[in-house]
């Protein structure tokens, strides 16, 4: 969504407002490293427990997005959109 904001950083700056389709590439890819799959293979509606991720994975993966977005995310998100589809479309409608 060039060109549109979702608000205001800490320092000050507008943060670009993030759409559906830039989280879910941006999850994909960490997803894939995490599971050591080819990001081509992750499926979107499956849920992340299909990746094997841990806690510890799923810990640095919310830590991530908190810092991508700029912005404090709860250390149950993972858990409570359980695929990256449904985190996508929760972190979108947040963002926007």
């Amino acid at each position: 969504m060039d060109g549109e904001f979702g608000g205001i950083t800490e320092g000050g700056a507008l943060r670009p407002r993030m759409g559906r389709a830039v989280i879910e590439r941006w999850l994909v890819s960490r997803v894939a490293v995490a599971a050591r799959e080819n990001p081509a293979e992750i499926d979107i509606t499956l849920p992340f427990s299909a990746y094997a991720l841990d806690s510890a994975a799923a810990a640095e993966l919310t830590a991530g997005l908190e810092d991508w977005l700029d912005s404090s995310l709860p250390p149950t998100l993972i858990w409570d959109y359980p695929s990256i589809q449904q985190l996508a479309r929760h972190l979108a409608r947040e963002q926007g």
